[in-house]
């Protein structure tokens, strides 16, 4: 592979940015690889903090905090058709059958939270 812009010199790599063919004449060494030129050099290291943002946002590398969403959701789901059930039973004896499906619902919330706490575990995700 010959050089992009010395045409009869031997390629030492490839731009990470634009992925132009360098010599040892034009290639700039940055961290994570070459490139070819200062607008390359300036575009990777853009590219590169933009990474590590989104990283740092979307916490990724990181390790997790505290359980997912998708756990703590039908927790509270479920915290609260029990609730509901409990005042419902408290107040009024006719309202049997309403109780008994808020109690259904919350055993369901519950069994749900614990198999996505389960799949995020067998992931090998800390939770």
């Amino acid at each position: 592979m010959l050089c992009f812009t010395h045409r009869d010199t031997q390629a030492l790599g490839v731009c990470k940015t634009c992925g132009k063919a360098v010599c040892s004449a034009c290639l700039r060494q940055v961290e994570g690889g070459i490139v070819c030129s200062e607008a390359c050099e300036n575009e990777h290291r853009l590219m590169r903090e933009m990474n590590h943002r989104a990283f740092k946002i979307y916490g990724i590398g990181t390790k997790q905090r505290g359980l997912p969403n998708t756990v703590i959701a039908p927790l509270l789901m479920g915290t609260g058709f029990a609730l509901g059930a409990a005042l419902l039973g408290v107040t009024d004896e006719h309202n049997m059958p309403i109780v008994l499906f808020f109690l259904l619902m919350s055993s369901l919330m519950w069994l749900g939270a614990f198999l996505a706490w389960r799949k995020y575990r067998e992931n090998g995700i800390n939770v």
